[in-house]
């Protein structure tokens, strides 16, 4: 079956962090139709920060400063009642205001504005994050990590 591009983009300087969680505490959180996806006796969440880069409609050219901006997302793993997996997002933050309300217009996603940055620096990564619309202003944080450091066990620190 033939399909049609309705948009294209690299993402850049991409992580996945994933928490394992009690499906009890993230079944609310679930939108109607959907359940956790448990594996290994838990729900999993990710944090996934990024930059895109050279996004465009369609088959079309990159869009010049437009189509490169940072983006974080926080997801969980869900089954519908078909019994098909897939990812739920629990919150879509980018930097640019334009890709936020065309993806809340066009689309129906909740996307937020928010003042994102990624840096590369020194063998590592830096990701840093503040709200700016909608939803509480100024949440956020901060997250460094080191590509092939030793990973974390536990309680986050």
């Amino acid at each position: 079956m033939p399909t049609r591009t309705f948009m294209r983009q690299r993402w850049r300087d991409v992580a996945f962090l994933h928490w394992r969680a009690d499906p009890e505490l993230v079944a609310p959180l679930m939108p109607a139709g959907t359940r956790v996806d448990v594996y290994d006796g838990a729900a999993w969440l990710g944090l996934v920060p990024f930059r895109v880069a050279s996004a465009s409609i369609g088959r079309g050219p990159s869009v010049p400063w437009l189509g490169t901006f940072a983006e974080t997302n926080v997801r969980v793993y869900g089954v519908d009642e078909t019994g098909r997996r897939g990812v739920v997002f629990l919150s879509l933050d980018a930097a640019r205001l334009a890709v936020v309300l065309g993806a809340r217009l066009v689309f129906g996603l909740a996307y937020c504005w928010a003042r994102l940055r990624v840096r590369a620096d020194a063998g590592q990564l830096q990701y840093s994050t503040r709200r700016r619309w909608p939803g509480t202003p100024g949440v956020g944080g901060r997250l460094v990590i080191r590509p092939g450091a030793e990973r974390a066990t536990g309680a986050a620190r």
